[in-house]
């Protein structure tokens, strides 16, 4: 079990024991330890009761004090390339007022998780207005449409595809020009941009599965 003991609730992460030990009262135990050495005021986050096993552990909390708040939650990316997992939030004692959820939250993704204050915007903002703001942004922008496509899991078709071979022959083009031929000067910069491409698109159609695309 690893504790986060923030400014205004106690945050418990990994909480297992022995396979060999289950059925023997000791998470019992330990949760009740742990409410009383803070004060009650923790939090935990629990997998969507979507599966039998998940279903299980959210009643074991609930037996010893837990309670499910059905507000939205997704636990931030661990790390760079990875997507954000829908998961919920239980508190000890009682359940909490929305204010206070998004309060929790926001320190969880703070101070836990190490997001920055644009993260946190995003996950305040209503899912209208970020689908508004972020339609427009990609109506603006090729290149933020192709990849967003790819972050989001879409198939990549024809069209696309056609989209992604521009955007590479527009590189070659500004370096190479009409000689076709990129001067030493020049290649440092060609690189870089070609990097890009290789770690934002190809790595992601990769990691989706894509990988006939990813080497169209």
């Amino acid at each position: 079990m690893a504790v986060w003991q923030l400014e205004t609730f106690t945050f418990v992460e990994h909480f297992a024991s022995d396979p060999a030990l289950r059925g023997r009262g000791i998470g019992k135990v330990v949760l009740q330890e742990a409410a009383r050495l803070f004060s009650g005021r923790i939090c935990l986050e629990v997998e969507l009761p979507e599966r039998n096993l998940a279903k299980r552990r959210i009643a074991f909390y609930e037996r010893n004090g837990f309670y499910l708040n059905s507000y939205p939650y997704v636990q931030p990316p661990l790390r760079k390339g990875k997507k954000e997992l829908p998961l919920m939030l239980m508190t000890y004692g009682s359940g909490v007022s929305k204010e206070k959820f998004e309060t929790i939250r926001d320190t969880l993704y703070r101070d836990v998780y190490g997001q920055d204050e644009v993260y946190l915007t995003v996950h305040r903002a209503k899912d209208a207005a970020v689908r508004s703001f972020l339609t427009d942004i990609l109506r603006q922008d090729e290149t933020l449409y192709a990849r967003f496509q790819l972050f989001d899991g879409h198939d990549r078709g024809i069209l696309d595809m056609e989209r992604y071979r521009r955007r590479v022959d527009a590189i070659i083009q500004k370096y190479a020009g009409p000689k076709q031929f990129i001067s030493y000067q020049e290649v440092f910069s060609f690189l870089q941009e070609m990097d890009e491409i290789l770690e934002q698109d190809v790595r992601m159609m990769l990691e989706n599965g894509h990988f006939t695309e990813a080497f169209y």
